[in-house]
């Protein structure tokens, strides 16, 4: 009752008397899991909130603790902190270069890659929001750390919202490539893309029944690969190939 107490307590209580303290790091410390998760719903509740409300928490030091989580057995405490972190990095290019700095953005790739379905599907929130908002340096450390495959493996998902996030974040770091860096990191980058198998997935996502996600794939086909007519599929000749 004690924990639950703690989390249906106001903002404001935090603010003032809870996690600008050395205690709140230590809950995050604590080898009691439901002491761990409840601690995350109470930063949760700055980190979800505008991006001043977020600043609190990190400037407390909350990332670099969020990143350490991210090494423990105990998969529904990852999903939290992962979900912290997506928060996070879809605030300004100044609170994504905190997570970038902190080791956890390359953790959260590495994630996506062979973590548990749901986990992956946070994980993918994290690495586009920072997709979005990141700064051109910071979008091509992204692209270092191997965020385009992480972004592409998932490309081969159920539901229409991950592929739709999915689809954006690939969307944002080729955006940002054409843009900011040279002709050869921009190839590099297409070639990164497609040596990972995301391409054809990109392409075989043009027969999907949600006529977002079919534009969604269509528009970066065009946009960055070229347009060849074999590669794109006319939307009434569109079947569904996809299992849901």
């Amino acid at each position: 009752m004690k924990l639950i107490s703690l989390y249906s307590l106001s903002t404001t209580f935090y603010r003032d008397s809870w996690i600008f303290s050395s205690n709140s790091k230590l809950k995050l410390r604590s080898k009691n899991s439901s002491v761990v998760l409840c601690s995350l719903k109470c930063i949760g509740v700055f980190l979800k909130g505008n991006e001043q409300e977020a600043q609190l928490a990190i400037d407390a030091g909350i990332v670099p603790e969020l990143g350490r989580l991210l090494d423990i057995d105990e998969a529904n405490v990852r999903k939290v902190v992962v979900w912290g972190l997506s928060n996070v990095t879809a605030g300004s290019a100044k609170q994504i270069q905190v997570v970038l700095e902190s080791g956890a953005m390359e953790k959260v790739i590495k994630m996506a890659a062979k973590d548990s379905p749901d986990i992956r599907r946070e994980c993918i929130w994290t690495i586009s929001n920072a997709s979005s908002g990141a700064s051109p340096e910071q979008a091509e450390e992204l692209v270092r750390l191997g965020a385009a495959e992480a972004l592409c493996w998932m490309l081969n998902a159920k539901d229409a919202q991950t592929l739709s996030t999915t689809l954006e974040g690939i969307k944002c770091l080729l955006r940002k490539a054409a843009t900011y860096s040279s002709e050869s990191d921009r190839e590099a980058l297409q070639l990164r893309i497609e040596l990972c198998g995301g391409l054809k997935l990109i392409e075989k996502l043009q027969a999907h029944p949600n006529p977002q996600i079919y534009q969604k794939a269509l528009n970066v086909i065009e946009e960055y690969f070229g347009v060849e007519n074999e590669m794109l599929i006319d939307p009434v000749d569109r079947i569904s190939i996809f299992d849901f």
